[in-house]
Parts: C-alpha cells; structure tokens; sequence
C-alpha cells in the first residue's frame, strides 16, 4: 500500500517537471524564431505601406518583444502568426505598422505599449475589485430594444461595430433570449471606441436604418461584416436591406442621432464600461464576451432577486 502511494506521487512529480520542461522548452524554441515579411500574408502583419529600413524596424521591434497575452507563443511576431485569437498580437501588429510610419522612435514604441501594458493591468485588478452586486444607474434611453417592456430582466449591451469581441459574442445573446423567451428586454448601445474609426460611422449606419424599421437588420450585417464598414458598404447593405437611401443618407448625418449616440458612451464610460461589449444586467455589470453560461448565471441571479423583492413586498 505504501509503495503504491509512494509510486503514485513520484509519476506526479515526474509528469509536472516533464510538462515544465516541455513549456521552457516551447517557449525557448518560439523566442528564436525570427520572422521575415515574406512570412506573413496582409491578414496578420501587411508593410506594404513602408519603405525597406521602416519595415526592418517594425520586424525587429515584433520578434524581440514577448507578446503580453500570456500564451506560451512567445514573441509578438510568433503569437501574430500562430494564434488567430490573441486579443492583443494583431491589434499591436498594426500600432506598430502606424507608428514607425509616423516615424515614431523604437524607445517611443516600446514606452507606448509598456504603458498600455501596465494601464491594461490597473483595469483588470480594478475589475477585480469591484463589488459584482453593485447596481448601476444606467438606463436604456432611447436604444432600440427586444422583448417586452415589462421583462423581469433587462440587458443592455454596449458595442462597438469593429469590436471582434463584440462580434464574437452575438451568437451567445441570441441563444440567450431564446433561452428565456418573455423575460428578457434586450437593448444595444454604442461606445465606439477611439481607435475603431469606423465604429461611430457603423453606429449610425444601424440607427438611421432603424428610422426605417430595420436595425436588428442592419445591426446583424453590421457584425457580419466588420472588416467592411467603409462608406460604400453601409450605402451597399442599406440597398440590401431596400431601405430609401436618400433618407438612410440624411439619417445617418443627423446630429441629434449622433448625439443620442454619444450620450450613450458618456453612460457607457461614466458606470466603468470603458471597453466593450459590456453588459448591465438589472443594472450588475457583466464585462467582455462572456460565455452562455456566464450570461445565464447573470440572468437566473436577476430572477431570484425580482421575485425575492416582489414577495417582500407583498407580505403583510
């Protein structure tokens, strides 16, 4: 009995230094790989736009410099080439690529990401140290919404139309509100972020084409198409949509519209959505693109809390 027990704990031991050493080994291996352009295609790294010396500096700067995601890829260039879903690598790809080409210094670079690095760190412990039962004073305003007005539970979901995060989580909120039919009153709100230019212009493409009564409509191809929200796009998906361009155009230029819009991030920003999607669940925050049973979690919580007040109120 002693010896199996001794047998048991030793294979333990054994398999935890094997993996450990299979992990320093793999990172070992993905610190030396040294990345060219001809190793990229336009989707993952595109210097088509610099000259020789300004590439070599965007090139040198990604394969010396560990991703901070927290993956064992390594390097940036690596986790830019072998990790489609890192939040971080693509996105630092093309800071990188717009940097150099505005001719910003490699100290300048390198100071501007360790300060993004150590500001991302301050949000999450933040994040970390909120109270999860704190009710927030945010309201629906005028944003289109789904369900019935007097739904024991109500969602808002603030977005962002270049957002992959964003995009990625639809799927989950449609299973969701299938999920729970008649209890939920779902309502999208905007915060275009600063660095998506094409997120505002997305934003009032879905609220012009809601002057029409098609923003689910519009709001759906919207997030189908995220790499393409240029002018000619949204005027191409208002088409599909048979809208009257003529009004579609006049809406999605009316201020009051892009002021609703920007009152809506103000919210956003003032209750700490400062990224997206954020959601508010009864008025409990629930931030990032959450898996359906996170989300489900949220909205059995919020049910237990209406029915819990309700029978409070109506005892003797």
């Amino acid at each position: 009995m002693i010896m199996k027990f001794f047998r048991f704990y030793f294979l333990l031991i054994l398999t935890i230094v094997f993996s450990l050493a299979a992990t320093t080994i793999h990172l070992a291996y993905a610190t030396s790989i040294t990345y060219k352009e001809s190793d990229f295609n336009k989707e993952e790294l595109d210097l088509s736009s610099l000259s020789h010396e300004q590439k070599e500096q965007v090139l040198k700067i990604l394969n010396n410099n560990s991703c901070s995601c927290g993956c064992s890829k390594g390097t940036w260039a690596n986790c830019i080439k072998t990790d489609r879903k890192c939040p971080y690598s693509r996105p630092m790809g093309k800071k990188v690529v717009k940097m150099v080409k505005e001719g910003k210094s490699k100290d300048f670079i390198l100071g501007f990401f360790e300060g993004w690095e150590e500001g991302n760190q301050r949000r999450k412990k933040k994040r970390r140290n909120e109270d999860p039962n704190k009710i927030y004073p945010v309201t629906t305003m005028n944003a289109p919404t789904k369900g019935p007005k007097d739904a024991s539970v109500t969602i808002i979901e603030y977005t962002d139309y270049q957002c992959s995060f964003c995009k990625r989580v639809q799927p989950t909120l449609k299973k969701l509100l299938e999920e729970y039919p008649g209890k939920i009153r779902f309502a999208t709100m905007n915060n275009p972020l600063s660095f998506h230019k094409k997120a505002l212009p997305a934003a009032l493409a879905a609220r012009a084409a809601g002057k029409q009564g098609k923003f689910w409509e519009m709001h759906d191809i919207l997030f189908k198409n995220t790499k393409a929200l240029d002018d000619a796009d949204l005027v191409k998906y208002a088409e599909k949509l048979g809208l009257n361009i003529e009004q579609f155009n006049k809406d999605r230029n009316n201020e009051d519209i892009k002021t609703e819009i920007l009152k809506e991030q103000k919210q956003a920003v003032k209750n700490g959505a400062t990224g997206t999607p954020a959601f508010f669940v009864n008025g409990k925050k629930l931030s990032g693109a959450k898996p359906l049973t996170s989300f489900k979690m949220a909205v059995e919580a919020a049910l237990k809390d209406k029915k819990a007040n309700k029978e409070t109120k109506t005892k003797p």
